[in-house]
């Protein structure tokens, strides 16, 4: 048989019950959302680092074209001089047979 102490004692643990499964699932729950505010919170930082670095890229792509623009242009520049260049080589040589022009690099 069961003493009154061990009856109470019983039913206080079995009225306790369903609060300790009430404080487990709160718990549980306040553990997820820390989680998800987590994920959310990180998500965000990835987020905005991806407009960032696409802005960066894009301005940094504008600097490239222009530099390539200026370096094609001056490209230009020295070849038409070196043409220029070589065609009066070509009137100095027609004019005097006794200069011999170098050979063009390949």
């Amino acid at each position: 048989m069961q003493s009154s102490s061990e009856r109470r004692r019983l039913l206080k643990m079995m009225r306790a019950e369903p609060v300790s499964v009430w404080m487990a699932l709160a718990e549980w729950t306040a553990g997820l959302a820390v989680i998800a505010l987590i994920t959310v919170i990180g998500y965000s930082e990835y987020a905005d680092r991806g407009l960032a670095r696409s802005s960066v890229a894009a301005a940094a792509s504008d600097v490239e074209g222009k530099r390539a623009q200026e370096h094609h242009k001056q490209l230009f520049d020295q070849r038409r001089q070196r043409f220029q260049g070589s065609g009066e080589q070509r009137r100095v040589a027609s004019e005097s047979p006794d200069i011999q022009l170098p050979a063009a690099p390949r």
